[in-house]
């Protein structure tokens, strides 16, 4: 990740918190394959929960402010999420 993604994304303010631990803390139902990540804004993007239990350096980032963010360092930036919405078990 660049110095200025991490300036912008993450850049030391809020909590961050592993993203697989953030989806699997509400519980995925059974048969769940996929993951939708969704801003405020209609936004979205899918990963496959296989691919997304892989990665261990996906964060879901709290702001201050308490806007949410989803950082998928190892993904191009398209797939990072600004002001999340919901997350969707597919």
């Amino acid at each position: 990740m660049s110095e200025r993604c991490q300036r912008e994304w993450i850049g030391g303010q809020g909590e961050e918190m592993p993203l697989l631990a953030a989806v699997e803390a509400v519980g995925l139902p059974d048969g769940a394959t996929r993951i939708a990540f969704i801003s405020t804004d209609g936004y979205w993007r899918e990963v496959a929960l296989a691919a997304l239990r892989a990665d261990k350096s996906a964060i879901l980032v709290t702001a201050p402010d308490g806007s949410r963010r989803v950082v998928f360092p190892n993904r191009p930036l398209s797939f990072w999420i600004k002001n999340l919405d919901r997350i969707e078990a597919r």
